[in-house]
């Protein structure tokens, strides 16, 4: 298959799939296997923000839809948005004239308003969910460029491109595949705006197109079992596994044990209490973090943390590009994965970072997370504490031999033979197989 001057698939035999998602692909580390999975069997058309990873630049096999970054107002994860905005629209972009200084927070604050209203009156009448999905441009661009694409497949990522890869599917007679990824009206029930106003609206749209879905997958067995009881879903579970890497086995040094932990500087995830568990634990430990600048006031909080209760223990880290995680953090002891269970998707996650720690063959440090724990326990690759009060997880840390640490680890280096992108994106390969 090649493609013709509009962009559109040309018929050589190979069958097409469009990729849909509204992340950043660039360090969207399940997205990005997706692509280079099904990239080998198919010809790809991938929607999504920002232009392309170098390594798709000009790739025979994929092409790429870039859409404009949504404004912050406009959407519900607001703090990784509020970077999107920031990164893509910065202030010294804008014209500084008095007018623009007070006209710009007035009209931001109406956008939310009509937003939210939007939503509010969603509960009475589905239109006005409608209104407020499709009035954002970069949604309708994206679904011009997905039925232009004319694939014989749609890849809805998450619950926000599931209704532009359904409309595609549809006018393209073509099959669509939901990944839910995790379980989306849970996503952010700790915040009272999210649960009144979005959940309600994720529920519909997943509900309104539920039955058109051909196949689906999501990343843990829980979520799984939970969209197949709500929505009829029988959603294949893909780990979020990164691809093998064959990295030197390193010499313990029990007497300078690194902890570290990667992902974004996310408020909710209550990474302090990594810091106050370290104040707690004997001196040869120390905690390094390498995260992603999602709320810089919450990292700058987080660094002045360090300063005063661990001085000289804990290292913040610039961030690196997904593919070169596993052998950035093959350097440390201990994959450090605390994430506080402040709503229902962070109690049951599996989440990236998980089985990056796994490939690069470190012990695994987690507290009382179900589906974490149950493949720590599988494995024997780690230890579980009993509670996420940190001294608990301090006494645990405390009490590890060298003995302990040094099988925990070689029963991490065992288990990456199994849990590898290699078999979990092989799932997904098949599953196309079987629609198209």
């Amino acid at each position: 298959m090649t493609f013709a001057a509009n962009g559109e698939h040309m018929d050589d035999g190979k069958k097409s799939i469009c990729i849909i998602s509204f992340s950043p692909i660039y360090r969207d580390g399940r997205v990005l296997r997706q692509i280079k999975y099904l990239s080998t069997y198919y010809r790809l058309s991938v929607i999504g923000y920002g232009q392309p990873p170098s390594d798709w630049v000009n790739h025979a096999n994929v092409k790429w839809y870039s859409v404009e970054v949504p404004n912050p107002e406009d959407h519900q994860t607001e703090s990784l948005n509020k970077k999107r905005y920031m990164s893509q629209y910065s202030i010294s972009k804008l014209n500084h004239t008095w007018i623009v200084k007070l006209l710009l927070p007035a009209a931001k604050k109406l956008k939310v308003l009509l937003s939210y209203s939007l939503l509010g009156l969603g509960r009475f009448h589905p239109w006005f969910y409608e209104v407020w999905y499709w009035r954002q441009k970069y949604r309708l661009k994206s679904l011009q460029y997905a039925v232009q694409s004319g694939c014989h497949a749609f890849h809805a990522n998450d619950w926000e491109a599931l209704p532009i890869a359904a409309k595609a599917a549809r006018r393209c007679q073509s099959k669509l595949v939901f990944d839910a990824h995790e379980y989306a009206p849970l996503e952010l029930e700790n915040r009272c705006y999210w649960k009144l106003l979005f959940r309600p609206t994720v529920i519909y749209f997943i509900k309104k197109y539920a039955s058109q879905v051909n196949a689906s997958a999501t990343v843990a067995p829980v979520i799984s079992e939970r969209y197949k009881k709500e929505f009829e879903l029988d959603a294949v579970v893909i780990l979020n596994t990164p691809e093998s890497e064959h990295l030197p086995v390193r010499q313990l040094d029990f007497h300078h044990i690194r902890l570290v932990h990667h992902g974004g500087a996310i408020r909710d995830r209550r990474l302090e209490k990594l810091i106050e568990t370290l104040a707690l634990c004997d001196q040869r430990f120390s905690l390094h973090f390498i995260l992603l600048e999602n709320d810089m006031r919450y990292l700058k909080e987080l660094t002045n943390l360090a300063r005063d209760r661990t001085p000289g223990r804990v290292t913040f880290h610039e961030p690196v590009a997904p593919g070169e995680i596993v052998k950035n953090i093959s350097e440390y002891d201990i994959g450090f994965c605390l994430i506080a269970p402040t709503n229902y998707n962070y109690l049951i996650s599996l989440p990236n970072k998980f089985f990056d720690y796994i490939m690069a063959g470190l012990a695994i440090c987690i507290g009382p997370s179900p589906s974490m724990a149950e493949i720590v326990h599988q494995y024997g690759l780690g230890c579980v504490a009993p509670s996420f009060v940190p001294r608990d997880i301090a006494t645990m840390l405390n009490e590890l031999t060298s003995q302990r640490l040094s099988e925990m680890q070689r029963a991490s280096r065992e288990a990456s033979r199994q849990l590898c992108a290699e078999k979990e994106m092989k799932k997904l390969v098949e599953l196309y197989d079987h629609i198209i």
